[in-house]
């Protein structure tokens, strides 16, 4: 990828980009947020942001980081030869981390609740790539 002036700006615009044409980050945001207390507000630069400064990385390493911080997540993703079920482990992940949050309770838009009668499935029985 070559994004020219490589700032972290205009880097943050064309994956935004690519993201909407091909849903490349799709997930993304929802296995960096678990890192955090909040930031749930924030669409993926914002909560990129966040842990630039919380790393205390300077701009000139910050695309630098956004790149492991890819490389981390893709692989993570590819686990189990990059089946569905890596997906579902990040989406299950933010919503453990939602429960624990003390602002996130039935009054908030989109709540799912862990006892709505659908019992969250346990590792082994996630789907697998063909199901």
């Amino acid at each position: 990828m070559y994004v020219s002036p490589g700032s972290l700006g205009n880097v943050f615009a064309y994956l935004t980009g690519l993201d909407t044409a091909t849903g490349c980050l799709t997930g993304f945001r929802e296995w960096l947020l678990p890192r955090f207390e909040d930031g749930n507000n924030l669409a993926w630069p914002g909560v990129v942001q966040m842990l630039l400064k919380s790393e205390s990385v300077n701009d000139k390493n910050a695309t630098a980081r956004l790149g492991e911080l890819l490389d981390e997540f893709y692989a993570f993703t590819r686990e189990d030869g990059g089946s569905r079920r890596c997906l579902i482990r990040v989406y299950l992940r933010y919503h453990a981390w939602l429960l624990n949050r003390s602002w996130y309770g039935p009054d908030c838009p989109g709540y799912i609740s862990p006892y709505d009668g659908v019992p969250f499935p346990q590792s082994d029985q996630l789907p697998s790539d063909g199901g």
